[in-house]
């Protein structure tokens, strides 16, 4: 029998572009993986900028399109080198939601924790994963730009009932934070910290040590919610 685990699916959703959402589930991963939580990190979007730095992965999103059966513990991708268990979306697929609910039924018994990086359209295959969420992370920037766009979401197929807010701020915003969260009707928010190691993880790769800001948030928000 195997063993049963607390079921936790988390996703990370961009509010607007550039808030940073496929860079905050990768750390949300490596925090995990610092505490010694047992993790997955499925990509959802195949636009994000992570297809391809792992796009000769052996295993990916089309590697399971038309799974009939619950995934086998063998068949998930081998760790990156940072540690980190990674499905890639480097070919764009329309997994059918049976599909997507075998390979996280699978993934349940295997991992602690399922992160995915969410598509940044509703789809058929968008509302399939946001329906097997535990927990909604949406990120955004603080400023008017995020407040509207979260007014549309609420009309949207996104269930925002359960949702943790992250923001990060930037030199140009237009509205604080705090306000940012009020106006969108958050009581409280996450505030992501700038960090130099973000710059060098995107551009060469490089990742972050132990004791950087945004890693340390991160590993507390994880274990307040875990």
């Amino acid at each position: 029998m195997p063993q049963l685990r607390p079921l936790r699916i988390w996703g990370t959703f961009s509010i607007c572009g550039g808030a940073g959402a496929s860079t905050t589930a990768f750390y949300l991963a490596m925090a995990a993986k610092n505490l010694g939580i047992k993790s997955i990190l499925i990509e959802g979007d195949a636009y994000s900028r992570r297809n391809i730095q792992f796009q000769k992965q052996e295993r990916n999103w089309k590697s399971y399109e038309n799974l009939e059966i619950k995934i086998p513990k063998n068949a998930y991708p081998t760790p990156l080198a940072s540690g980190i268990t990674y499905i890639s979306f480097a070919e764009a697929c329309e997994n059918s939601s049976r599909s997507v609910s075998h390979l996280l039924e699978g993934a349940a018994e295997e991992f602690d924790l399922i992160i995915i990086d969410l598509p940044r359209h509703f789809s058929e295959f968008t509302n399939s994963l946001i329906s097997k969420l535990t927990l909604l992370n949406l990120v955004g920037l603080s400023g008017i730009e995020s407040v509207k766009t979260f007014e549309r979401l609420k009309s949207s197929s996104l269930d925002l009932g359960s949702s943790n807010l992250f923001l990060r701020t930037s030199r140009n915003s237009n509205l604080s934070a705090k306000e940012s969260s009020y106006q969108m009707g958050f009581e409280s928010f996450e505030a992501l910290p700038e960090s130099e190691s973000v710059k060098n993880f995107e551009t060469y790769g490089v990742l972050p040590s132990a004791k950087d800001g945004l890693l340390k948030l991160l590993q507390n928000f994880l274990s307040l919610n875990l």
